[in-house]
């Protein structure tokens, strides 16, 4: 069978990833890899997993092994909205949805939102994968401009102005690829830009939880509780990748 004579028209927009490739070809050369963002392994808690997971083979295997509730494991949902309330986003497990890396809840995030003809307004430059994930729905990402301070709050309100704008899509804490931080007194300027737009923000805060100094970045959603905030976060920078929670 000629099997891509049956797939769906959009999957004609879906390219490989560079990233993964980039991956790929650093990988067979003795380099030390900046490009594709992977920690060093002498990081990872192995010791701190294996001791967890015996735990709970040997206490609770059952629970941890069967179907469980399909918006993830209850106790870390609580955990997860009870650190979001603590850095000011007042949060309820009910909230909280426990997705395999922040990449998979930006997938979910578009396919709820995003139809074909609509547009996404993304930092300039922005994050690869999610662009591509917009357009595997059809969108089209419209870049925003920043600057040293992350997104420009008057260049921003304009843009969700457009016709079809139905997400903005921000990296506010150690953006990627730029490395910014959206400044503190852009925050609120911006979400109060997309909710008179009505437009919801799309909040990637996969580095909030990385910084050399001390202290760590509020999440946007911070700014203004009351914004139109959807904020993907990640355990994957601060245990490891191959963890994808």
């Amino acid at each position: 069978m000629e099997w891509e004579r049956r797939y769906a028209e959009r999957m004609g927009r879906v390219e490989p990833s560079p990233i993964m490739a980039l991956i790929r070809v650093l990988s067979q050369r003795p380099v030390i890899n900046f490009a594709s963002g992977l920690p060093d392994p002498a990081g990872f808690p192995v010791k701190a997993l294996q001791e967890a997971a015996a735990e709970i083979l040997a206490e609770d295997w059952r629970a941890g092994l069967q179907y469980g509730e399909a918006e993830g494991y209850r106790p870390l949902r609580e955990w997860v909205a009870a650190d979001l309330t603590t850095r000011g986003v007042p949060t309820k497990a009910e909230q909280v949805l426990i997705v395999s890396g922040s990449q998979q809840g930006i997938d979910l995030v578009a396919r709820a939102f995003l139809q074909s003809g609509d547009v996404v307004c993304t930092e300039e430059p922005s994050y690869l994968g999610a662009v591509q994930v917009f357009a595997s729905y059809e969108a089209t990402a419209r870049p925003v401009a920043t600057d040293a301070d992350g997104l420009v709050p008057d260049a921003a309100a304009a843009a969700l102005k457009q016709i079809r704008v139905k997400l903005l899509y921000s990296m506010p804490n150690h953006q990627n690829p730029a490395g910014t931080t959206l400044a503190d007194n852009r925050r609120v300027a911006l979400l109060r830009a997309a909710a008179a737009a009505g437009v919801p923000v799309l909040a990637d805060e996969a580095y909030l939880h990385l910084r050399y100094d001390a202290g760590e970045p509020a999440p946007l959603a911070a700014a203004d509780p009351e914004a139109p905030v959807l904020t993907v976060g990640t355990f994957s920078k601060t245990i490891s990748p191959g963890l994808r929670v």
